[in-house]
C-alpha cells in the first residue's frame, strides 16, 4: 500500500515524539516494576498528553490506517525503551473493543476517560487456562429483565489496575460485553516473568445494569475479536522493539569487552552470531510490516487479520526466544543479571513471547486459517 504524504508526515511526527519521550532506561523500568502500579505513571501521563491513548481514532476511510500504524509504532518504541506500560491493554485492546460496541453512549464515556485523563480500562475474557479465542470465556451471564448477572473468573488481564473492566461473558451461545467497575469484583494480582503483574478477576453474582451492557451477540463477538487481534499485533511490535534493543546492547558489549588482548567483537564466530540475530530481527520487522498492511486494509476480512496477527506474533515470539539465548551467551553470566540492562529485556521478552499466545499456538492457528495451495 502506497501511503499518502499526509500519512507519512503524521507517522514521522509520532515516531520522532516517541523516540524523544521513550528513551531506554532500565533503572526506571525496575523502579516501575516494584511500584504498586508496575508502570511509570509519569510516562503514562506524558503519553496521555501526547494523544497516544486515543491514537486508534485517527483512522478514517481516507487515513491509510494511520491509527493502527501509529499504535504499532508506539508499542514498538515502548519495547525498545524497556518501558512496561498498559498501552496494549488500554489504548489498543480496550479502545478497539469500545470503538465497535453498540452502546455508543457508554463506550464514548469510557473512551473519553482513557483519552483525556489516562484512565485504565481493562479487557477481561481469558479463561483460567488462558485460551486466546473470544468464545472461551469462563464467565457466565444470566440475563434477567435486561440486566446481566455475572459469575466466573477471568485471567491474564493486562490492565490489572483498571478503574473499569470490559468483561466478556457467555449467555448460552451468545457473548455479552459488560462494563464492570473495579469495586464490584474481586481482583488478585499474579506476578509474571518480568516482575510485572496481570489481573485475575473473580465475579460472584455481580449484577450489571442494562445501561452497562456494551454489546451482545454478533456485535460483541466482532468487537472482542478485533480487540484481541490488535492486541496480538501490538505485542509482536513490542517484542520487536525489545529484540532491537537487545541487539544494540550486545553490539556495544562486543565493541568494548576484551579477551586475550582483543575486542571480542573482532572474533569472526561472534560476528557471525551477531549477524544471525540481525537477520532474524529484520525478518520479524518484515512480518510485522506485512501484518500492519493487512490491518490497515479496509477490505481485509476478520480471518485475514487473524492470520496476519498470528504470522507476526509467531515470528516475534520465536525470534525473541532465540535472541534471548544468543545475547546471554554473547555476554556471559552478566547477561541475565537484574542489575545489567540486558536482564530487563530478557525478562520482558520472556513475558511478551507468551502473552496472548506463544509461537507454537500462533503457528497452529495460522495453519488453520491459511490453506496450503497445492500446485
Amino acid at each position: 500500500m502506497n501511503l499518502s504524504e499526509d500519512t507519512h508526515l503524521t507517522l514521522n511526527m509520532i515516531e520522532e515524539a516517541a523516540a524523544s519521550l521513550l528513551k531506554p532506561d532500565a533503572a526506571l523500568a525496575r523502579a516501575a516494576r516494584n511500584a504498586d502500579t508496575d508502570y511509570d505513571t509519569d510516562t503514562w501521563q506524558n503519553m496521555t498528553s501526547q494523544g497516544w491513548l486515543d491514537i486508534l481514532r485517527l483512522d478514517d476511510p481516507a487515513s491509510d490506517g494511520v491509527g493502527v500504524r501509529a499504535a504499532v509504532m508506539v508499542a514498538e518504541r515502548l519495547g525498545y525503551a524497556g518501558r512496561p506500560q498498559p498501552f496494549i491493554g488500554v489504548a489498543m485492546m480496550a479502545m478497539q473493543c469500545l470503538m465497535q460496541c453498540s452502546n455508543k453512549a457508554l463506550a464514548e464515556e469510557l473512551m473519553s476517560g482513557i483519552a483525556e485523563s489516562g484512565k485504565l480500562v481493562g479487557l477481561a475474557w481469558q479463561s483460567y487456562a488462558g485460551a486466546l479465542d473470544a468464545n472461551t470465556s469462563a464467565i457466565t451471564a444470566r440475563l434477567e429483565g435486561g440486566n446481566a448477572v455475572l459469575n466466573g473468573r477471568a485471567r491474564f488481564v493486562l490492565a490489572h489496575g483498571a478503574d473499569t473492566f470490559i468483561v466478556a461473558a457467555r449467555a448460552g451461545d451468545e457473548t455479552v460485553l459488560c462494563a464492570v467497575p473495579r469495586e464490584k469484583l474481586a481482583l488478585e494480582h499474579e506476578e509474571m516473568a518480568d516482575g510485572g503483574r496481570s489481573g485475575l478477576l473473580a465475579l460472584d453474582n455481580v449484577t450489571v445494569a442494562s445501561a452497562s451492557i456494551l454489546a451482545q451477540g454478533a456485535q460483541a463477538d466482532q468487537a472482542l475479536g478485533a480487540a484481541i487481534e490488535l492486541g496480538v499485533l501490538g505485542t509482536a511490535a513490542e517484542l520487536l522493539g525489545a529484540i532491537d534493543r537487545s541487539l544494540d546492547i550486545t553490539l556495544d558489549y562486543l565493541g568494548t569487552r576484551k579477551q586475550f588482548g582483543k575486542l571480542i567483537g573482532s572474533f569472526q564466530v561472534l560476528q557471525h552470531r551477531a549477524v544471525d540475530i540481525w537477520m532474524q530481527k529484520e525478518l520479524t520487522r518484515a512480518a510485522l510490516k506485512a501484518a500492519v498492511t493487512v490491518f490497515s486494509d479496509p477490505e481485509a476480512t476478520a480471518d485475514d487479520r487473524r492470520a496476519a496477527a498470528s504470522s507476526a506474533k509467531a515470528r516475534a515470539s520465536q525470534v525473541a526466544t532465540f535472541v534471548t539465548g544468543q545475547t546471554i551467551q554473547l555476554h556471559g553470566a552478566i547477561g541475565f543479571t537484574d542489575e545489567y540492562e540486558l536482564g530487563a529485556y530478557v525478562n520482558r521478552s520472556l513475558r511478551l513471547a507468551a502473552q496472548l499466545g506463544n509461537a507454537a499456538l500462533h503457528r497452529q492457528r495460522y495453519g488453520t486459517l491459511v490453506k496450503v495451495q497445492e500446485q
